[in-house]
């Protein structure tokens, strides 16, 4: 899971290369908004509502903003 930063700063390229987009769904958002969003609210003063789900004055869904980067079974690789 990467909150801060994205997936090429600690993760390196290679990881995202062939490993499939899912959607993010509400029990998803549930893991990261508590406590770690929350978290760096208060830490940062990052709002949730206002900074990571606001987009040209529009407040969206987090599944319409966020996806996630399922890691590829080992199979795949071989």
């Amino acid at each position: 899971m990467v909150i801060n930063g994205t997936c090429l700063d600690y993760l390196a390229e290679s990881f995202m290369a062939g490993s499939p987009l899912a959607p993010l769904t509400a029990a998803d958002w549930d893991l990261l908004r508590v406590p770690y969003l929350k978290e760096n609210e208060r830490l940062f003063g990052i709002s949730v509502e206002e900074d990571l789900l606001t987009v040209q004055d529009i407040k969206r869904s987090p599944e319409e903003l966020y996806r996630k980067v399922e890691a590829v079974r080992l199979g795949v690789l071989t």
